[in-house]
């Protein structure tokens, strides 16, 4: 919704202006995460609302989905690569879509991956979602669940 953009931009905007290393510790105490201990090297990009069409499966059918994360925060640090994909939900009518976390992650993963998920109210289906909890190959997933 435009009022979830809105605090979206407001709130991690500045980011982008931010040094490096300060995101970093920022992300990694927001999902409870050590951070690396040396680092050398490191530089981050933010990226608002980056879409992706690809083909899903939904129910028997493939189908082609848009996917489209509020956030995602990729760091250079020390030659390897983290990400930070943030979803935010705002209001008791707002939630996650069917599937749309699961996109995201099978979309925008890359190296050392964590999806966030920040919400003012969790929606009661939420937690039957047991295919986010599953660690993927060569990544990592942590799901942050803050309201």
């Amino acid at each position: 919704t435009p009022r979830e953009d809105e605090i979206t931009s407001t709130v991690f905007g500045p980011m982008q202006y931010l040094n490096s290393v300060d995101v970093y510790l920022f992300f990694c105490k927001l999902i409870g995460k050590k951070p690396e201990t040396t680092i050398e090297n490191i530089s981050h990009t933010l990226s608002f609302w980056e879409r992706k069409s690809h083909s899903w499966p939904s129910s028997d059918l493939k189908c082609l989905k848009t996917t489209e994360p509020d956030l995602i925060v990729r760091f250079q640090i020390n030659q390897q690569h983290i990400t930070f994909i943030v979803e935010l939900k705002w209001g008791k009518s707002s939630h996650f879509h069917s599937e749309q976390l699961e996109r995201q992650w099978s979309q925008f993963q890359e190296g050392e991956t964590h999806l966030i998920y920040l919400a003012t109210h969790i929606h009661p289906d939420f937690f039957n979602k047991k295919d986010l909890h599953k660690e993927k190959k060569q990544s990592i997933l942590s799901l942050k669940i803050i309201f």
